[in-house]
């Protein structure tokens, strides 16, 4: 149960840096930059696109590194294939994105994390072993 005290604080310094939260309608300009930048397009915004992959980077790895903290009683808990690059993740990403444009408005760090969840979801721990 310790784990929602670490996304408490996780979830708070984000925003205390931020002073107002990313949205997804920015992630997606952030990860139209990247698109740019993988097809080597001269218009491409390298700090943009750095952005993105450093959003994206940062929630998957906070979430990966709680799931580790907390392997049994972390509720958020990614899936991710440990073989995953992050060019893959920011492809998720982006491909979330383009199919729910009407939840752009939202946290872009909830978006990230339904994108992975979409996925890659994990799956449903056995209740009928005790602990």
């Amino acid at each position: 149960m310790k784990w929602w005290i670490a996304l408490l604080v996780i979830g708070s310094a984000g925003r205390a840096a931020a002073q107002q939260p990313i949205d997804g309608n920015q992630l997606y300009e952030w990860g139209v930059a990247q698109e740019a930048l993988d097809a080597k397009k001269n218009d491409a915004s390298p700090y943009k696109a750095g952005m993105f992959a450093g959003f994206v980077a940062g929630v998957t790895n906070s979430h990966r590194g709680l799931k580790s903290l907390y392997p049994n009683d972390y509720p958020f808990a990614l899936c991710i294939p440990e073989a995953a690059t992050g060019n893959q993740i920011g492809a998720v990403v982006m491909k979330y994105l383009r199919a729910h444009p009407e939840q752009r408005q939202t946290a872009a760090a909830d978006l990230v994390w339904g994108a992975l969840h979409e996925a890659w979801p994990c799956p449903e721990p056995d209740k009928t072993k005790s602990r």
